[in-house]
């Protein structure tokens, strides 16, 4: 008799462990994609000193360390900033000093650690030529006929490395962009240096500047493609700034505060790196103007994504369902610890009687639904905090489902008494 009652037991524990699975998987799975998905911080800047003044500070002090008096110091790679995107994915900023050649990105040993499917971004200008610094060097090293690129001013396109840049620095694409044309085939589109000519007139910046917006909007499009899902690294020099014109604040504002601020909100993954170019020993130096536009327009960015931005909407049933399988592992551990708690007796019944995966499924779907049931309740809390409270309410419904249940079941039998009782009194009495 005694061991036909532990075999018993043994049964129901091991009925009841079984049942305890999915929710333990449902827990490690919940813990590992809240942390993910909602980071203690959505962006960072990565130099960050403590008892900080400014990010823009922080910025200006980490790059002035990292160049001297002819620019940035040979070979720097110097990690800038951090942005997470909606779905957890990780873009991080880095400022790398490269110089382009026609066969090589040197310093070769850092460019080739950048990543192993690298996108580079170009420009061209509608005459096909090679006046740029980096246009040409980039069109030889990675074997790509200038002539054949077809394109009109803002516009962008993506077209294969298989030059040296793509056997000696894993550049597999290059994205060529459009900032600058000198001639135009449509009659509508017409130069902008034709119009203001090459200066420092606000209406020759602003045109340059749309036009490397609407070059950098196109190019991030198209990287939407399954094609280049694999890129892990872009790297994007500072476009427009040389032969264009473009001032280097322009520019950066353009791409950082901007363009990938605008990026991260679309949803789409972006590449893990982006590296911004920048070259040493320029003439005239323009490292000061780089470091100043830089620290101002990231600073701007990481802000931005930081405080501005609505990053996810936490009122989700997956975040019910965490705190639902934590409540209901707790309630079968302390089953399986033969642990009595009074207040969950009914929800332990629930779970140890009957068929276990279609009474899991039953609970798991009731507790979800109740706390479906108060969502007004949680939307009275901070939004910081809505996350924290969906999960909690859901472990709450889970303790107290089987509780919440046996008194639905009482309202339901007070109900058809009750309806039962009016029958017969307007029957005049039972026959």
């Amino acid at each position: 008799m005694i061991a036909h009652s532990w075999d018993v037991n043994k049964n129901r524990k091991t009925r009841t462990a079984l049942t305890a699975l999915p929710l333990v998987i449902v827990v490690v799975i919940g813990v590992m994609r809240v942390h993910r998905e909602f980071p203690a911080e959505w962006s960072s800047v990565i130099p960050q000193q403590a008892n900080s003044e400014s990010k823009q500070i922080d910025l200006q002090r980490a790059l002035k360390n990292a160049s001297d008096e002819e620019g940035p110091k040979s070979g720097i790679q110097l990690p800038l900033a951090r942005f997470v995107q909606t779905g957890g994915s990780v873009t991080t900023v880095y400022l790398v000093q490269g110089q382009f050649y026609a066969e090589a990105i040197e310093p070769h040993n850092v460019w080739r650690q950048l990543g192993r499917n690298v996108l580079l971004v170009s420009s061209v200008d509608q005459d096909r030529s090679d006046i740029g610094p980096s246009s040409g060097p980039i069109a030889h090293g990675c074997s790509v006929s200038l002539s054949d690129i077809q394109l009109q001013l803002g516009q962008a396109s993506i077209i294969p490395c298989s030059g040296s840049y793509e056997s000696g620095g894993h550049v597999k694409w290059v994205g060529v962009v459009t900032p600058v044309i000198w001639a135009a085939e449509s009659s509508e589109v017409h130069p902008c240096w034709r119009r203001y000519g090459i200066t420092s007139d606000a209406g020759y910046q602003a045109c340059i500047s749309n036009a490397v917006t609407d070059s950098l909007q196109d190019l991030f499009t198209q990287m939407r493609n399954n094609r280049f899902r694999d890129v892990d690294a872009v790297v994007i020099p500072a476009i427009g700034t040389g032969v264009g014109g473009l001032s280097k604040a322009s520019f950066y504002q353009t791409l950082l505060a901007s363009i990938l601020v605008d990026e991260l909100k679309r949803g789409h993954r972006l590449p893990q790196t982006i590296v911004l170019q920048v070259p040493r020993g320029d003439t005239p130096n323009t490292w000061p103007e780089t470091e100043s536009a830089i620290s101002t327009a990231l600073a701007k960015s990481v802000a931005v994504w930081a405080f501005q931005t609505e990053h996810k909407n936490s009122d989700s049933e997956w975040l019910s369902l965490i705190g639902v399988a934590i409540g209901g592992s707790l309630v079968l551990t302390l089953d399986l610890l033969d642990i009595s708690v009074p207040l969950l007796a009914d929800s332990v019944e629930v779970f140890t009687k009957g068929n276990g995966p279609l009474i899991l499924l039953m609970w798991t779907s009731t507790a979800v639904g109740l706390v479906s049931m108060f969502k007004s309740l949680i939307s009275l809390f901070p939004a910081e905090l809505n996350l924290f409270v969906q999960i909690g309410a859901g472990f709450l419904a889970a303790l107290f489902c089987g509780s919440l249940l046996r008194a639905n079941r009482t309202v339901e039998d007070t109900l058809k008494q009750s309806r039962k009782t009016s029958t017969i009194e307007e029957g005049g009495g039972e026959v």
